[in-house]
């Protein structure tokens, strides 16, 4: 269930969504660039979503996104395109038809002529531009460079301002998910963790417990023995004391690292005491 959930058209287009979205919000100048985030526009009787609209003196922006991670083929004509991954070929709709439908929309809202719009559809996950698609269907990486060189002033400011009136104006809200849809996906995610824990318990458990030792004892190499076993507190005290044993007089005496007194053993005094002699090798 989780698999086909993530592998859905919905969920694989709010990840791409979200992701393009950050980019262009985080990358563009936004004394420049207005982006609007989700939205619908009306269009006949009814609305059309858009994925990404950017307004600016250079144009209007229509940007959709797509997650694909495999190698992808298609034309502008064509109804659907193919992206290979592995082994598999998959068949989806042209995202160019989308992208001019949702221009469509923004065109009827600002009546503005098609040469002050530029298309783009940012495609996530995709990892170099491919010569198998049209020219402004590109990596999600290269899609905010492709936006900066389009800098030929289309419009005046007044008008850029007045484009972004019209479409806050006739903006409407994207529709949010339902509470269903919401409870799905709560279920499902706690589905995964508990078959998970079910599943990999022991080696979770494991994992965690192997990662605290490796943090431990890059920080207290001398608390583990060269096998890499956490070493008895009476041997990590032990080995912190300084003794020395007097053969003339048959006394020993340890002190600890602040030079504070120790009582042990005679024997026990004199074989920490030899401890590294040259004479025991």
């Amino acid at each position: 269930m989780l698999a086909v959930f993530l592998g859905s058209p919905r969920h694989r287009g709010q990840v791409a969504w979200k992701r393009v979205h950050n980019q262009l919000r985080n990358a563009l100048d936004q004394r420049r660039y207005t982006l609007f985030g989700p939205m619908a526009l009306p269009a006949g009787g009814g609305s059309q979503a858009v994925d990404h609209l950017v307004v600016s003196r250079f144009g209007v922006f229509v940007i959709v996104s797509e997650l694909r991670k495999g190698e992808i083929r298609g034309g502008e004509s064509q109804e659907f395109w193919a992206e290979k991954r592995g082994g598999a070929v998959r068949r989806w709709p042209n995202p160019l038809y989308r992208a001019k439908l949702q221009m469509e929309a923004v065109q009827r809202v600002v009546e503005l002529p098609r040469h002050y719009f530029h298309l783009l559809v940012a495609v996530e996950g995709l990892q170099r531009p491919s010569r198998l698609v049209p020219e402004n269907v590109l990596p999600a990486s290269s899609m905010v460079a492709w936006v900066r060189a389009r800098d030929k002033q289309l419009l005046s400011p007044e008008q850029a301002d007045r484009v972004v009136k019209a479409i806050t104006d006739a903006a409407m809200p994207a529709p949010k998910p339902s509470r269903r849809v919401a409870a799905v996906r709560w279920a499902l995610g706690l589905v995964a963790v508990a078959g998970a824990w079910w599943v990999y318990g022991d080696e979770i458990t494991d994992f965690v417990r192997h990662a605290e030792i490796r943090v431990e004892q890059a920080a207290a190499p001398g608390r583990f023995d060269d096998e890499g076993q956490r070493k008895p507190e009476q041997q990590i005290f032990e080995e912190s004391l300084i003794c020395a044993y007097s053969v003339d007089t048959q006394r020993c005496a340890c002190y600890d690292p602040a030079g504070e007194r120790v009582s042990l053993g005679l024997d026990r005094c004199r074989e920490l005491s030899e401890r590294g002699s040259v004479l025991n090798q």
